[in-house]
């Protein structure tokens, strides 16, 4: 029995997907979490925050890493102060993160004043992913427009790490969903880096009931004031892949996504 698989391939110069609470510093996992492809969805399909995204969250999602790319850290500085009158601002004190006795992050107020806070962001630089989603074919041909057309600017994890290049490489069929990642081949950004024909070895994380690993990164709700995500069982592995001609290189974008109708980035202007 063959089942119906959507590959996006998320690639560009940076990408971060958080897979843990963030206070003063932002991580990001080495690979894509559901999460943060599920909102990229939504915001293909033009989801409000607070949208169902049960039909999103019954996907079974796989990651093949075609290139780990390299950790970055970005520093910041956050100061907080409010208008007192024509003129002049009074710095406000700023919440700070600590952890309390079950060992959890939380926000509180010192009695000593803190007007700036230091932040740290991570990213991936240069990293490339295939992602595969399998479920009702129709409803992946949906997913699959509008990826091509999204409603709303499309992320890799955050909103200042725009995708590069296509998206979508569509629906394919294939007797499982890690079947269907191992059989696009892997495509080298130079002649010289594989031979058309060679195998390589990749990296995997597939959904997997039987799967030792539990993720976090299911996401609940989005809404501002209820976010809230569950666990998945997923399983890892090395498995090796074909390795594309060079031509396969870097996938550009599909013919059409222009949709006169509606612009994603219209509020840009």
């Amino acid at each position: 029995m063959s089942v119906s698989v959507l590959l996006l391939r998320l690639a560009g110069p940076m990408q971060s997907w958080g897979d843990r609470p963030a206070m003063d510093t932002r991580m990001t996992g080495r690979v894509p979490t559901k999460s943060g492809v599920i909102g990229l969805l939504g915001a293909a399909l033009g989801l409000e925050r607070g949208a169902d995204l049960e039909k999103l969250r019954e996907l079974r999602m796989g990651v093949r890493v075609d290139r780990r790319g390299r950790l970055l850290r970005d520093f910041h500085t956050a100061s907080n102060y409010e208008w007192i009158g024509p003129k002049a601002l009074q710095p406000k004190n700023l919440p700070r993160s600590e952890v309390n006795a079950a060992g959890m992050q939380q926000l509180r107020t010192g009695k000593t004043p803190m007007t700036t806070v230091q932040t740290w962001r991570y990213y991936l630089q240069d990293a490339s992913f295939l992602v595969g989603l399998e479920g009702e074919r129709e409803f992946l041909g949906r997913l699959d427009e509008a990826v091509r057309r999204p409603w709303f600017p499309l992320a890799l994890g955050r909103r200042s790490c725009p995708p590069a290049g296509r998206v979508s490489l569509g629906v394919k069929e294939g007797e499982s969903l890690v079947g269907v990642l191992r059989s696009e081949p892997w495509a080298p950004r130079t002649r010289k880096e594989r031979s058309e024909g060679d195998e390589i070895e990749l990296e995997f994380v597939w959904e997997d009931e039987d799967g030792e690993e539990l993720v976090r990164d299911v996401p609940v709700s989005f809404a501002p004031t209820e976010r809230a995500w569950r666990e998945r069982a997923v399983t890892r592995d090395s498995l090796p892949v074909k390795v594309a001609g060079s031509s396969a290189a870097v996938p550009g974008p599909p013919a059409s996504t222009v949709d006169a109708e509606h612009d994603p980035l219209w509020w840009t202007e």
